[in-house]
């Protein structure tokens, strides 16, 4: 597939935006550095979150975007799922910000269509269906282009399930939690001309999203092993 590229030319207020959004293609010299200075078990998790909040979503985000040019999808990849006090399973915090931050990027007009891409395991219900009942209460607006996948189980799957699903799409904006920026854009990268990440925040606390991060490392390291980076 074709990696995320810049165009040879484009009307100076879309290269600007394209600027100030930094739609680049992440490398992984920050955490080899780490690594290198033997800091990586406590520096690279830092890294991630630092890195990944750079591109938080914040209000004007949508408006930067359009500037950008037009894009063919939004995309959430899932997130954990819990069961709600009424009984079904309900989005947990995280994945609810995602699919908030989608919606509004959606609502905007920045993309005709939303794919939300999550499997089910350990009895739950899949990830995709739970995010299509959230929206549906919350934002009704983008039901007619949302789109769901409920078979992929890893942030790769997500890219080559949305691959298949999305099939004329070149240009899609990737909606996740801030630390997952390095792997989503690369992976995500290996499939889609361009991509653009927003963030949707983290943990609520220090402590979580560390916690997160370090996870987040493991599984940075383990692609970069298996050749998926």
């Amino acid at each position: 597939m074709s990696q995320a590229t810049e165009p040879h030319a484009r009307p100076d207020r879309a290269r600007g935006a394209r600027a100030r959004l930094g739609l680049r293609r992440p490398s992984v010299r920050g955490a080899v550095v780490l690594g290198t200075l033997g800091l990586l078990p406590v520096g690279g998790p830092i890294w991630l979150e630092l890195f990944g909040r750079q591109r938080r979503f914040r209000p004007g985000d949508a408006a930067t975007l359009r500037d950008a040019g037009p894009f063919d999808a939004v995309i959430v990849p899932g997130a954990a799922v819990r069961r709600g006090a009424a009984g079904p399973f309900e989005p947990s915090r995280a994945f609810a910000r995602r699919l908030d931050v989608a919606a509004q990027l959606l609502a905007a007009g920045l993309a005709p269509a939303l794919l939300v891409s999550g499997g089910a395991s350990r009895g739950e219900d899949a990830e995709a269906d739970v995010a299509r009942a959230y929206l549906a209460a919350r934002w009704p607006d983008v039901l007619p282009g949302l789109i769901t996948d409920t078979d992929a189980q890893s942030t790769d799957e997500n890219a080559a399930r949305a691959r298949t699903l999305l099939p004329t799409a070149h240009r899609v904006v990737v909606v996740s939690s801030d630390n997952h920026r390095l792997r989503t854009t690369r992976v995500f990268g290996r499939r889609f001309a361009e991509v653009v990440f927003v963030g949707a925040g983290g943990a609520p606390s220090p402590f979580a999203r560390l916690s997160q991060a370090t996870y987040e490392l493991a599984a940075v390291l383990a692609y970069a092993a298996e050749g998926r980076l």
